[in-house]
């Protein structure tokens, strides 16, 4: 069994992506390969979408719809694809609602790793609600792919303090001043978010 993870993130300032597409050579290629299942992106951490969306920003540059190209070629040649989604590292969702972003205490943007400047949007704002539900609803109902990654889903021990997060940790009777409480907070972020995406994914599929 191969299961190839294909890492594509790019920035809207590229100007000619995927004009050398060929969907026959890709396929061919994964099948050269022994690839049985491949990762594409529908969405990656620049906030990109990879197919012509309703719902969120497709690369400015991208002519066509590669997912759906790479979903067809693959199951032409019985090779499993999953549809790959950035969740917390989003620039878009970012740019356009700077207040989904995880903030420290002081309420400045955080990030995932000291030095690294993606942008982070909160699991706990309407982030979820609002775009990355309908954009898994939009791809699930156009395309037959086999499953759904969902990639960078964190909070982590620093915790993040937006009023969504503030709320949250208050109805839990949590704080952050405890670290073991801290952390209940981010775990029950984490897995509530997990839950609730593996519902939606198998209440459409």
């Amino acid at each position: 069994f191969r299961k190839l993870h294909l890492d594509f993130h790019n920035s809207p300032l590229i100007r000619d992506l995927g004009v050398d597409f060929n969907a026959d050579e890709f396929g061919i290629a994964l099948e050269q390969a022994h690839v049985n299942y491949v990762v594409c992106s529908a969405k990656c951490h620049h906030g990109m979408c990879y197919y012509p969306s309703r719902i969120g920003t497709r690369h400015p540059a991208l002519s066509f719809d590669l997912l759906g190209a790479q979903v067809e070629a693959c199951h032409r040649r019985d090779i499993a694809i999953s549809a790959y989604f950035s969740v917390v590292w989003e620039e878009e969702a970012a740019r356009l609602h700077p207040e989904w972003q995880q903030v420290g205490p002081d309420g400045a943007p955080r990030h995932k790793i000291p030095g690294d400047q993606w942008a982070t949007v909160c699991l706990n704002s309407p982030y979820v609600e609002e775009l990355l539900i309908p954009q898994v609803e939009e791809v699930l109902g156009r395309y037959d792919v086999d499953g759904v990654w969902f990639d960078m889903i964190h909070l982590d021990e620093n915790a993040c303090y937006c009023p969504w997060c503030r709320a949250k940790i208050g109805r839990l009777a949590l704080s952050y001043d405890d670290p073991a409480q801290r952390w209940r907070y981010v775990e029950d972020s984490v897995y509530g978010f997990l839950k609730r995406m593996t519902n939606t994914v198998r209440r459409l599929r």
